[in-house]
Formats: C-alpha cells, structure tokens, sequence
C-alpha cells in the first residue's frame, strides 16, 4: 500500500515536459533532459521517439536554482539550457539570455529546437539579450 501510495504522489507531482525538435521540426530522440537543483544533478530522461519528454519536478524548493539541461548526443548540435522558478539566479545578468520558466502547480510545458552552431548563433543575434551596448571606457595610450 506504501509504494502505490509514493507512485501515485509521484505520478501526480508537477512535471517539466514537451518535445524536443531538431531543425526541419523533426523530433530528435538521442537528446538527455537533466534537471540541476543549486547546481546538483537531479532527475533525467531521455526523449521518445517523437522527441517528447517528461521529468517530475523537485518540490517547491522556494529559494532554489533549477535548471533544465537539453543534451543532444549529435554532436552537430548545440545544448541548452532553460532557468525553472525563482532562485538566486533569476535575476543574475550572467543568465540574461537563458529562458525562463514560471513554476505551475500543473507543470510546465516547454518544447524547444536543438540547433547546429551556426543557427545558434542567428538565434542568439536575433534576441534582445544582446541589445544593451556594452561600454567600455577608453583607455589612456601607454608610453
């Protein structure tokens, strides 16, 4: 009675899931989706074989850094990673160009495009993350 009990609280606790495409859309299945809490590995999974996942996502951890990691075993395309909740991090500037995810009492459905190095990159160029104008002050010449 026990263990149906903690498989069917398990069973019922919030998770991540969605699908994991590559480019053209089409599903990718050799992708590992690991969860990080404050930088320890958590639970992890791999996509099906139409790309889609699904992971429990730790309790209400309120405070705690959580972060899904999207791992290609192709080594043509490029990880990434999405920041879960409210942790420390949320507001870090080091962290301005990774997606972020509200917790739900329901889960959270989140699907993403694995891209290749270059479409990364376009992705990247693409996003506000990169609009603010870095300044950097000149420099006297040396003599």
């Amino acid at each position: 009675m026990t263990l149906a009990v903690a498989a069917e609280a398990i069973d019922k606790a919030p998770h991540l899931h969605g699908r994991v495409l590559g480019p053209g859309d089409r599903p990718l299945t050799a992708v590992r989706v690991r969860l990080y809490v404050d930088g320890a590995p958590g639970a992890s999974t791999w996509a099906d074989s139409t790309g889609a996942y699904s992971l429990p996502l730790p309790g209400s951890n309120r405070g705690a850094n959580v972060m899904a990691w999207f791992f290609p075993v192709d080594d043509e395309l490029v990880p990434e990673c999405v920041l879960i909740g409210e942790g420390p991090l949320a507001d870090s500037e080091l962290l301005s160009c990774v997606p972020r995810l509200a917790r739900s009492p329901n889960g959270i459905e989140y699907s993403l495009t694995l891209l290749d190095t270059d479409g990364r990159l376009e992705r990247l160029r693409a996003s506000p993350c990169f609009e603010q104008s870095v300044h950097v002050p000149a420099q006297e010449p040396s003599q």
